[in-house]
């Protein structure tokens, strides 16, 4: 009996193989290792802090060469039609603000009841195939591990999207052509010092919830891979989009 392995099958993709049977069986036959119900399901998916109005979610991201997008919805616990579904998100939409951070990490807001009222809920499409949904649970960090979230608001985020609240900032073409730059940030600082570059402290710098908790004057609005910044020449700070992680 001869055999022979075909390879590099593409495991999402739909594959054409013909065969021919062979003079002395008169018949052949194959096995073929196609893709499971959890192959590239979402893993680790938590809640890990949580406010009256807002949740932060984080999960492992999923290492693939293919193009890797997800999707979040949520609903609250015994109402079947609340659903609400994010649009799709790309990688560079659940990067983690923190720099160095191996985990994704996304923010909710503005719910309308507690979020123990809800279910929230995590899907991933790998190269165009979406797999099922895996619920986030609510699981605090261990000593063991590197704590990473973004900082729920404990107020309802209000103005969304109004032109009076929203601003625009130009960015200079310069920008694009800074040597080995791996992260952009937009620091606000509402110390008013017009003109005038004021001394940050580096380590105070957080998100808007945690600045107006610890009473420092600036904080983190947005954050951008250098992909993200070369395809803007504008930014709106108040247009209800977060970027990075970050919401103001």
């Amino acid at each position: 009996m001869e055999s022979q392995t075909v390879n590099n099958f593409h495991k999402t993709k739909n594959q054409v193989v013909k065969f021919k049977n062979t003079v002395e069986l008169k018949k052949t036959w194959s096995v073929f290792s196609t893709m499971d119900q959890n192959s590239y399901a979402v893993s680790e998916p938590r809640i890990v802090v949580e406010s009256q109005t807002a949740v932060s979610l984080v999960f492992h991201p999923i290492e693939s060469e293919n193009v890797v997008e997800y999707q979040i919805r949520y609903y609250r616990i015994g109402i079947s039609d609340s659903a609400i579904t994010t649009p799709i998100l790309t990688e560079n939409d659940v990067l983690c603000p923190k720099f160095g951070c191996d985990w994704s990490c996304y923010l909710i807001y503005n719910l309308q009841k507690n979020p123990r009222e809800y279910e929230f809920e995590i899907k991933a499409r790998v190269d165009k195939i979406w797999n099922k949904y895996v619920v986030f649970k609510r699981r605090a960090w261990s000593s063991l591990e590197r704590q990473c979230s973004i900082t729920p608001p404990f107020f309802m985020v209000k103005n969304l999207e109004s032109v009076d609240y929203t601003r625009e900032i130009d960015i200079d073409v310069k920008e694009y052509k800074r040597q080995g730059t791996w992260r952009y940030i937009l620091i606000v600082d509402m110390r008013g010092n017009e003109g005038v570059t004021a001394a940050i402290d580096m380590t105070k710098l957080h998100d808007k919830s945690k600045a107006i908790n610890d009473e420092t004057p600036y904080y983190i609005a947005a954050s951008f891979t250098e992909d993200n910044f070369n395809k803007m020449n504008k930014f709106i700070i108040g247009d209800a989009k977060m970027h990075g992680g970050y919401v103001f």
